[in-house]
């Protein structure tokens, strides 16, 4: 399934939906799925640091995602414009979480992080040519 599949059933758009199977001591026996999409910046942090100013520690922006996000119980969390991969993984393993990570064709990596069990994850990065019919062209060829 392509992350749009996956986003489209998380919204009811789609084929199908997601639930979650709860306790049996739950009164419907079903939970909502809590989902976080996140446009990061590379998880910089605000405000961005003047030019020629150190940023932030990678580990303390690590940190401080990982506590703040922790607050809201998600079981998804979606990150567009991603850091690096190591700082993705830290933030999942601070949470707890699985984290798959998306390398970018262009310059903007997705991240997913989430308590469920990941049983298969396919990336598809455009540099150039067509996009696939269910992926239309994000209008930033040649970036």
């Amino acid at each position: 399934m392509s992350r749009r599949g996956f986003a489209a059933g998380l919204a009811g758009l789609g084929a199908g939906s997601l639930l979650l199977r709860a306790d049996s001591d739950s009164a419907a026996g079903l939970l909502p799925l809590r989902t976080i999409a996140y446009n990061v910046l590379e998880c910089f942090g605000y405000p961005v640091p003047p030019k020629g100013e150190p940023r932030r520690p990678a580990e303390d922006m690590m940190d401080r995602f990982a506590a703040t996000l922790a607050q809201y119980k998600p079981d998804i969390l979606t990150f567009s414009e991603s850091p690096k991969e190591p700082i993705s993984r830290g933030i999942a393993e601070r949470l707890g979480m699985q984290c798959v990570y998306f390398p970018s064709g262009q310059y903007w990596p997705g991240t997913l992080i989430t308590r469920l069990e990941v049983l298969e994850s396919r990336n598809c990065p455009m540099r150039q040519g067509e996009h696939p019919a269910e992926r239309p062209s994000p209008g930033l060829r040649g970036l």
